[in-house]
């Protein structure tokens, strides 16, 4: 994915999914079979849907640990950004961290 290339990411948190996103940090991201890797964010797998609105989940390891992110972003922008947060949904994330964790 060119996304993850020239450190285009911004990582940041969002309360619900139409908050504005606070404390955005730009970091690295890399891609990995097995979840290993130097990155600040390490992608595992990543799915996406298009309903009403295009989803994209990215599942990663941060700093050891299990994390999807997710983003609905779906054209360019003026800091030739991409922009993803943890996501909101509970049972995504259990259901990664369970895989990852071979529950």
């Amino acid at each position: 994915m060119s996304f993850a290339k020239n450190n285009r990411i911004i990582v940041g948190e969002k309360t619900e999914q139409n908050a504005p996103m606070t404390n955005q940090q730009k970091v690295d991201v890399a891609f990995s079979d097995d979840g290993t890797g130097t990155a600040d964010y390490i992608i595992v797998d990543s799915y996406g849907y298009s309903g009403s609105a295009m989803i994209l989940y990215h599942f990663t390891i941060h700093k050891g640990q299990p994390v999807v992110l997710v983003s609905m972003q779906n054209q360019g922008n003026p800091e030739n950004m991409y922009y993803m947060y943890p996501t909101n949904n509970k049972d995504i994330q259990e259901a990664f961290a369970n895989i990852v964790n071979d529950k």
